[in-house]
């Protein structure tokens, strides 16, 4: 269900109840062809952005030891930043070496808070 709340999320909100597969086809596709839904410079590096940065959660979640660490992943332009609060049993040096192994990294900046008070949860 739609709510008011979410309006602005969607560009196209399609009534499946009330359209065959066929019209709803025919919507997007006309829809897709638009200039108004093409992309742009700036959506192209959003999207470059996104991508770089799951690619680094990616890397940081497959390391054994890291896998349970909540770490907050932005990506500008090749340029990374990580932030969250780290154990003492993890350094920020090797969260910082995982993510500059990702390909597409030019830089990575950290912003982390060490805490002695959380404990592995290996």
């Amino acid at each position: 269900m739609l709510t008011h709340g979410m309006r602005g999320r969607y560009d196209i909100v399609l009534n499946m109840g009330r359209m065959s597969l066929k019209a709803a086809e025919t919507l997007l596709v006309t829809a897709a062809r638009l200039e108004d839904y093409q992309p742009t410079a700036g959506s192209e590096q959003a999207f470059r952005d996104l991508l770089l940065a799951s690619r680094v959660e990616a890397a940081l979640v497959t390391s054994p030891r890291l896998r349970h660490l909540v770490v907050r992943v932005k990506a500008n332009q090749g340029q990374v930043t990580l932030s969250g609060v780290l154990s003492y049993w993890v350094t920020e040096e090797e969260i910082k070496s995982i993510a500059e192994g990702v390909p597409d990294v030019t830089k990575v900046t950290t912003d982390f808070i060490v805490s002695a008070a959380l404990e592995s949860v290996s």
